[in-house]
């Protein structure tokens, strides 16, 4: 993954956001012929550049799709293709189709492709009176994004990546629609209260570290939080020993939707994330053997989204992570050894971790650092 995302542009409606990246991704990418045969089911063919032109935004109609692409066909005709975009925040109805048909498709060479997160809305299509239908072509998010991966296998690009990326960020090519399956899993997962289990299990076992015997400039009260997909233990540094705005989090990381890091294994996992403040990003590149601490960790089992760039989140640093079900046993013993183990792999890189106040000032604002000198020259006084 790259520092940035192409596909995260500044439109506030979901479906204004998602129906710009989609045309965007289409006009960009090297095998769109293909791509946009596959979204009108493989029945018409087209010429090898077929985008002519495109709309992001419809308004003043009786009906307003969400965007159009203008295509050249093989034979050489154009053809207009509609579009009706649904996230999963929206339903879509029969009237709204059928409205857009009527104003829009009802010539030879225009057609309405409607794509959204749930494979149950085809039901909708297939209801439409057969004129309408057959005007119509319909694919769930996740078809497309089974679809553009095996492109992406086939011929690896940056555009293609990106628009992966953001479908599995902003969680729109997530297929809605819950199996039987799902349902009990759900089922099973609120009855038994598992992540309320293990996260006990998990805070029982740091209560038993000594945190302070790994620097002691961490502070001791740590915090519980269960946002950005992960759920788990904060510690802090004084400001004295942090010089890059570090801080780290031990416990469960379960949704890629703010990291932006793919799970391993699907499943939730045992996680340890040393974090940074993005402002200081530059600053600690420039430490004298970094590269070194690069190839260390990541010997030890530490990813990092430095060099690499693991994900476009800028506050990720080094991370190490291990599936749930990779682990013999969930207990407070297993897994006090397991972060004990990462503390101590982490914590032998010392040019992350400084004591010294002196040093710590040139990286805080004019301001700070006057203050501190202030303490400093009383301090020398009464020495």
């Amino acid at each position: 993954m790259s520092m940035f995302n192409v596909f995260m542009n500044s439109y506030q409606q979901p479906e204004n956001k998602l129906t710009y990246n989609l045309l965007c991704f289409v006009e960009h990418m090297s095998k769109n012929k293909f791509f946009i045969e596959f979204l009108m089911g493989n029945e018409i063919r087209l010429c090898s550049s077929p985008v002519i032109s495109g709309n992001p935004i419809f308004g003043g109609y009786a009906s307003n799709p969400d965007g159009l692409l203008v295509l050249k066909k093989s034979d050489g005709t154009d053809l207009n293709l509609y579009l009706e975009n649904k996230t999963f925040r929206l339903n879509l109805t029969h009237s709204q189709i059928r409205n857009h048909v009527n104003e829009f498709c009802m010539e030879k060479n225009s057609f309405l492709l409607v794509i959204t997160p749930r494979s149950s809305d085809k039901r909708i299509v297939e209801e439409c009176e057969y004129e309408l239908k057959k005007r119509i072509y319909f694919r769930t998010w996740q078809e497309i994004a089974e679809f553009i991966k095996e492109i992406d296998l086939d011929d690896p690009s940056f555009i293609t990546k990106q628009f992966l990326e953001y479908g599995k960020i902003s969680g729109e090519f997530e297929n809605m629609q819950p199996t039987t399956d799902d349902i009990r899993v759900f089922v099973d997962f609120y009855k038994n209260k598992p992540e309320k289990k293990i996260m006990h299990i998990i805070e029982n076992a740091v209560s038993k570290v000594d945190i302070s015997s790994f620097h002691k400039g961490i502070k001791k009260n740590y915090s519980v939080h269960n946002h950005w997909g992960r759920n788990g233990i904060e510690f802090e540094f004084e400001e004295t020993s942090n010089p890059y705005g570090l801080w780290f989090f031990f416990g469960i990381y379960y949704d890629e939707y703010d990291h932006g890091i793919p799970l391993k294994q699907s499943e939730p996992e045992i996680a340890f994330f040393l974090d940074i403040n993005k402002d200081y990003r530059e600053t600690i590149i420039n430490i004298s053997n970094f590269n070194n601490i690069i190839k260390e960790l990541e010997e030890k089992g530490f990813e990092e989204n430095i060099l690499s760039c693991t994900t476009s989140n800028k506050w990720r640093l080094f991370f190490h992570r291990k599936p749930i079900s990779q682990f013999s046993e969930i207990t407070t013993d297993t897994l006090k050894s397991h972060f004990e183990n990462l503390m101590t792999i982490i914590f032998r890189q010392k040019e992350l971790f400084w004591d010294n106040t002196l040093l710590f000032r040139k990286f805080k604002p004019l301001s700070i650092q006057l203050d501190r000198e202030i303490l400093f020259r009383k301090y020398e006084k009464k020495a």
